[in-house]
Order: structure tokens, then C-alpha cells, then sequence
């Protein structure tokens, strides 16, 4: 990050929780943004604003120790350059979670990015240069993609 003008950001966030029956349990959340730089001119817009960002689960409570989840994250079109005119793709991923636990530690195994998606984690849009490339570089997106699908253990003490 960059030192940058002032700036300033509205928005809206909404959440919402609700229960199918005593292990069934469903939740969404949603923020929405309009983020400026505080100026007068038309390159008033921040770099790496996200204006959506969603995500919505089940949860299943299978016993008193046994749970899992299914969620799905959205993180909508970002802005990549100061006129707006650059963004980045969206992003979705689905991830999955089964879980047991006892009073004093938890186990669980998540699946990561089910569906393998190769959607960017993150996106820039500056200037770089390659071999061969002109002096002053040639600007492009660069990116990190979203990790491939990944099966994750995980230990927790609970205290």
C-alpha cells in the first residue's frame, strides 16, 4: 500500500440467520460499498475496492459433536485502476467442513475450493517488464490465482 488522498466509503451491510430446525441452521451476509477518493477529478476511485462482497452457508449439526457446513463466497468485480476502467474478475469459491468435538480439543477436515475454480485471488493492474518488452514497461493485470482444491486437518485445545 501507498500512502493516497482522503477518501470517503459508504455502504450497507446485512446479515441474516436462520434456523430449518434444531440441527439445520442456514446464514447469509452481504456488504456493499461505494468507496471515492476524496477529489475533484474523474481518477476519484480507490484501487482494490471491493463494492460486493457475499457469502451464504448451511450448517448441519449432526450430533452434539459432529457438525459440517457448505458455504460459497462471492467477492465481486474490483477496481483496479483510478478511472474505474480497469477491474478484476469476480471471485466465487465452495468450501466444505466436517468437524468433531469433545469438551477440551476439536478436529476437523475442510475441503477447500470444491470445485477446483481458478478464479484470482487477488488482481493488480500496473506496469511490469518481460524481456524483449519496451523500457517503460507494459501494463497488465498480474495476479495470485485461489489455491487449487486443498484438503486441510486441522487440531484445535479448547480452554
Amino acid at each position: 500500500t501507498e500512502a493516497s488522498d482522503a477518501s470517503k466509503r459508504y455502504g450497507l451491510e446485512l446479515s441474516a440467520y436462520y434456523w430449518l430446525n434444531d440441527a439445520l441452521s442456514l446464514d447469509a451476509e452481504a456488504s456493499f460499498t461505494h468507496s471515492r477518493l476524496d477529489i475533484d477529478s474523474n481518477d476519484d476511485r480507490i484501487e482494490g475496492a471491493v463494492p460486493v462482497v457475499a457469502s451464504t452457508g448451511i450448517n448441519w449439526h449432526i450430533t452434539q459433536q459432529w457438525q459440517s457446513s457448505l458455504r460459497v463466497r462471492h467477492i465481486g468485480k474490483r477496481i483496479l485502476s483510478s478511472d474505474g476502467d480497469k477491474r478484476s474478475e469476480p471471485l466465487t469459491v465452495v468450501n466444505g467442513l466436517v468437524s468433531y468435538q469433545q469438551t477440551h480439543w476439536k478436529v476437523g477436515l475442510e475441503l477447500l475450493n470444491i470445485f477446483d475454480s481458478t478464479d484470482h485471488d487477488i488482481d493488480y493492474f500496473y506496469a511490469s517488464r518481460l524481456a524483449g518488452e519496451p523500457v517503460e514497461g507494459v501494463e497488465d493485470n498480474h495476479f495470485h490465482p485461489i489455491e487449487p482444491r486443498t484438503l486441510r486437518l486441522n487440531f484445535s485445545l479448547l480452554f
